[in-house]
């Protein structure tokens, strides 16, 4: 901070009475002292450390008093750790006489301590140094606004941004019943970290002060651009001295402060404006060579005409005049309404001036004093509508975007641009319907408007939680910035009657208040899971649910659970998410809250239905979801578009892949209306839809809808971010099926690239797109490469989770094929077998990944020449896969009956054969994702068929149906494998 104290020449009495230097390692109470900052009449100023507080400190430390002074300076420390900390002074103490420099310390103190505002120079400690008084207060590194302005041209809406901040600090010192007496450029600190601080609380008086006060008046010393003090000494704003009849600075001081009168909040501000003057026309509004020179033009009302060549707008320099009138009750009624002016757009405000010019005149024509009222009414409306930009203003633009470059990301450039343009755009929406609905409540006092501003003031409440959210992306957090502004709920559903009926059920006005601080505790927690900080948001819930329990019918408590549960799911803990959000459905439906309800049974859909591979046990919730949603009218919401794409990879997930693209195109239609068509969250959806449309209209139409998702992901969130990478990689499986297996590999490339950008080379998700790359160079026959591939993403899973690890395992069983594939049996039996002791111990009993190793090991013992070793490999897959229902796992189960099957054939057992592959063929018919599979089962059960004479006669058509497969397929291998036994049976 720029610490304070007179600048006035010392008196005699106290210029020698300094007796010991403190230099810097010396201690004043528990902090170590760092350096001298300033020197005044008063005192002097140090930059000290607070060893139990880990912080930098300013101390301001009295002059040595007179012997005889030690009570009193007892007495003086006790009253004000009364004042700061509660602690009882002796009688004695409380009527002990104090002396003038210590009262104004102690007056210092006392005052800002009151004052608890980001926008008032904060106080931590008073303490006794020997015989010298001393406060410890906020240091603060920066300039003052008389620096600020002179460092160079301010246009005047930087002015005003600054000074309102300063005016919220005064407010707030009228709230606790204290005056300022002393603002002025000079004691208005801009922080290097863009806050604003008013300072220097020596004059301060309760309330209403009497004005015969002669105090000794204040040096300044101030930084300079390196941190350091040095003081400032205008001459025409020197404080009056000792002698003078009233305290403070005469070219900034009130009419009524000149006078001597009473003061009370409207002479800061008169002071205020004064100072908001100098800063926008770079000169003072009054003239004066002479403390009494000063008190003339200021009484008179007499004021300098601005220069011209400082634009500021009429609407300005009338709030700024307002403020200046020489008699108190021709002011602002309070600081409070002078900033609520300041803040609302004067462009906007003259046009609606010019737009009411003829009320104006039948106003006039009414009484003066009523248009006065209305058009204060009307102001008011402007300023409610400037809230929003208050909090999205230029320096919280300009702080989100340093900080999201900071992060050294390579998409950080456009993400900043995507937030910035979104949260432009929100306060847009913002401001025009909030002054429309104030108009409207002004107009008619109706329930509606008051309603809408009622969920206007809890979006702005959103707003200032994801700008604050934002001012603290790293590196971690930066890919889910442009999710969590997405986050924002829509201002339009403020202007919607049914949601506005749904928010009114929600949020009782006579418990607004009560539950203010749980509501923003939600807030802050929902945004820190959108940003992936669950650590952090994990706290922030149990701190909201210890203050209930579950049998409290509590909406919030409610709604914490159902943010837990998305934790859980985040984590992966799918069993914990499920019972956190079974506990959140009926703790909301105890509480009426059928919206939280809707909500929670939505995620259930996911966390049971996909992400724990039980869409049966799903369907409940999918009903109960839908009903809610109906009941609630939220189809068309993004609530709505929520449940459809949940369901939909639901329904994708049991292979139903045309009642999943009816889900998840109907979620992508709802998005578009509701956030843009170029909104990530558009894409996140086209990427799903995608992924069905590959099985229900083909490649064709699913390089469509990805490369559509990979266009917004590019324009929005830059090139290199990593929901580009997964996009990259569907798309590299559309080149991969088309047969374009360069151009695959090329994509998939990029998407390793973008993955080792953003997570470094080792991370497990590199490991999973280089094992993706193997396959793609697997099926373009790049055996070596595929191997080489799937080396280096072993190799990284190893090294980050351990040899024991799932994935582990399942990357040396690929391994393991390729092996195979290059003619190394040897080589990969060992890798499979090895990757299938892992998984027996770490993976369940009827986990697929096992069934799926089995499998594998049968290959290769078959290839081997082991028939009977490889028979027992895939009857172990299938037994497994038949722990998955009645009729087994839908899609491993048909592959593992083919080929037990396949084998049983090889072994000359058909009897055993011929029913297990006709059973696979239906199957595998009916899975229209796997062709293959199914033209080698009826390319298996025709050479099983055949061994039977009185059936030979159904081999034709089964051996016609998988030769067009494999041809469409390009199956070179089976085709010669076709080829040959139908050359055998002709022979």
């Amino acid at each position: 901070m720029s610490p304070h104290d007179p600048t006035e020449a010392s008196s005699p009495a106290v210029a020698g009475a300094e007796s010991t230097t403190i230099a810097p390692g010396d201690r004043i109470g528990r902090y170590l002292v760092i350096d001298q900052l300033g020197r005044g009449g008063m005192g002097v100023v140090y930059a000290a450390y607070d060893p139990e507080l880990d912080r930098k400190v300013a101390i301001k430390l009295l002059h040595d008093a007179s012997p005889g002074s030690t009570r009193p300076m007892q007495q003086a420390l006790g009253k004000v750790m009364n004042a700061l900390f509660g602690d009882e002074p002796a009688a004695a103490e409380q009527s002990a006489e104090l002396g003038r420099d210590q009262q104004r310390l102690i007056r210092e103190a006392q005052a800002a301590a009151r004052i608890n505002h980001p926008s008032v120079v904060t106080v931590h400690d008073v303490g006794q140094h020997g015989r010298r008084v001393f406060v410890a207060m906020e240091f603060v590194r920066g300039q003052t606004l008389r620096q600020w302005s002179a460092q160079q041209r301010r246009s005047w809406r930087e002015v005003v941004e600054v000074m309102a901040q300063a005016g919220a600090g005064l407010a707030a010192a009228h709230a606790s019943a204290l005056v300022h007496r002393d603002f002025k450029p000079d004691n208005v600190m801009i922080g290097d970290d863009g806050r604003v601080r008013v300072m220097d609380f020596g004059l301060v008086r309760h309330g209403l002060g009497t004005g015969d006060d002669h105090d000794q008046d204040h040096d300044h010393h101030r930084h300079d651009d390196n941190g350091a003090l040095r003081p400032t000494t205008d001459a025409l704003a020197l404080e009056l001295t000792r002698g003078g009849t009233a305290m403070g600075t005469p070219a900034y001081m009130s009419p009524e402060q000149h006078a001597g009168r009473p003061l009370d909040g409207r002479s800061d501000q008169f002071s205020f404006c004064v100072t908001l003057w100098e800063a926008l026309h770079g000169t003072r509004p009054f003239v004066g060579s002479s403390p009494a020179s000063f008190a003339v033009a200021i009484n008179e009302g007499t004021r300098n005409e601005p220069p011209t060549d400082h634009e500021v707008p009429q609407a300005i320099r009338r709030i700024v005049s307002t403020g200046l009138a020489v008699d108190p009750g021709a002011r602002w009624p309070s600081m409070d309404a002078l900033v609520a002016a300041l803040l609302s757009d004067p462009v906007r405000t003259r046009r609606r001036r010019f737009a009411m010019a003829g009320t104006a005149a039948v106003l006039v024509a009414g009484g003066v004093g009523w248009q006065v009222e209305r058009q204060r009414e009307l102001a008011g409306c402007d300023v409610a509508a400037d809230a929003a930009a208050t909090v999205w203003s230029n320096h919280a633009r300009d702080e989100v975007t340093t900080r999201i470059g900071s992060t050294g990301a390579a998409y950080a450039e456009a993400t900043a641009s995507t937030v910035t343009q979104s949260l432009d755009e929100f306060v847009a929406a913002w401001t025009e319907l909030t002054r429309g609905a104030c108009l409207a409540a002004l107009e008619h006092d109706q329930h509606r408007p008051r309603a809408v501003l009622a969920c206007l003031d809890d979006r702005r409440a959103e707003l200032e939680g994801v700008v604050a959210a934002l001012s603290t992306v790293d590196r971690d957090s930066i890919r889910y910035t442009v999710a969590l502004v997405s986050s924002l709920a829509a201002v339009g559903d403020c202007d919607d009657d049914a949601a506005l009926a749904l928010r009114g059920l929600r949020v009782q006005p006579d418990a607004a208040e009560a539950v203010a601080a749980t509501r923003a505790s939600l807030r802050d927690a929902r945004q820190l899971l959108a940003l992936r900080r669950l650590d952090e948001a994990d706290a922030a819930l149990a701190a909201i649910l210890a203050t209930s329990t579950d049998s409290d019918p509590d909406p919030w408590r409610a709604e914490a659970k159902l943010v837990q549960g998305r934790v859980a799911e985040l984590r992966g803990d799918y069993p914990a998410a499920e019972t956190l959000l079974v506990d959140a459905v009926f703790a909301a439906t105890a509480a009426g809250d059928d919206m939280t309800a809707a909500g929670a049974a939505t995620e259930l859909v996911w966390v049971i239905g996909y992400r724990q591979g039980r869409p049966d046990d799903a369907e409940l919730w999918i009903r109960w979801a839908r009903g809610l949603v109906v009941r609630l009218r939220l189809e068309q919401t993004l609530v709505g578009a929520g449940l459809d794409e949940r369901t939909g990879m639901v329904e994708s997930s049991r292979q139903r892949y045309d009642e999943a693209a009816v889900h998840l195109g109907r979620a992508v239609e709802i998005k578009r209306a509701r956030l843009g068509a170029d909104n990530p969250e558009v894409a996140l959806t086209l990427n799903s839809l995608g992924t069905v449309q590959l099985h229900t209209d083909g490649v064709d139409a699913a390089a469509q809808t990805w490369q559509s998702a990979l266009a917004i992901f590019e324009g929005a969130l830059g090139k290199v971010h990593p929901d580009v990478g997964v996009v990259l990689s569907n798309l590299a499986q559309v080149e991969f099926r088309r047969g374009d297996y360069t151009a695959a590999q090329r994509t998939m490339e990029r998407a390793i690239a973008i993955q080792i950008a953003e997570r470094g080379p080792r991370h497990p998700e590199v490991a999973r797109a280089l094992a993706n790359l193997g396959t793609v160079l697997h099926m373009a026959r790049d055996f070596a490469g595929a191997r080489d591939a799937l080396r280096r993403a072993r190799d990284i899973l190893v090294d980050v989770l351990g040899p024991e690890h799932r994935a582990v395992a399942t990357t040396e069983a690929t391994l393991g094929k390729i092996e195979l594939r290059l003619g190394n049996l040897d080589a990969g039996i060992e890798l499979i077998q090895r990757a299938l002791a892992v998984q027996t111990r770490v993976l369940s009993p009827d986990d697929t990944d096992l069934a799926v190793t089995h499998s594998d090991l049968g290959d290769a013992l078959r290839d081997q020449g082991d028939l009977a070793g490889a028979q027992q490999a895939y009857e172990n897959a299938l037994a497994i896969c038949l722990r998955h229902g009645p009729e087994g796992h839908p899609v491993f189960t048909p592959l593992a009956r083919y080929q037990v099957g396949n084998i049983q054939r090889m072994r000359g057992r058909v009897a055993e054969a011929i029913p297990l592959l006709e059973r696979a063929t239906a199957d595998l018919d009916a899975m229209s994702a796997a062709p293959e599979e199914g033209a080698s089962a009826r390319l298996s059960l025709a050479m099983a068929l055949w061994e039977v004479p009185e059936r030979r006669a159904e081999v034709a058509p089964l051996l016609a149906k998988a030769r067009a497969t494999f041809v469409e397929i390009d199956d070179t291998e089976k085709l010669t494998e076709l080829d040959a036994f139908a050359a055998r049976i002709r022979a």
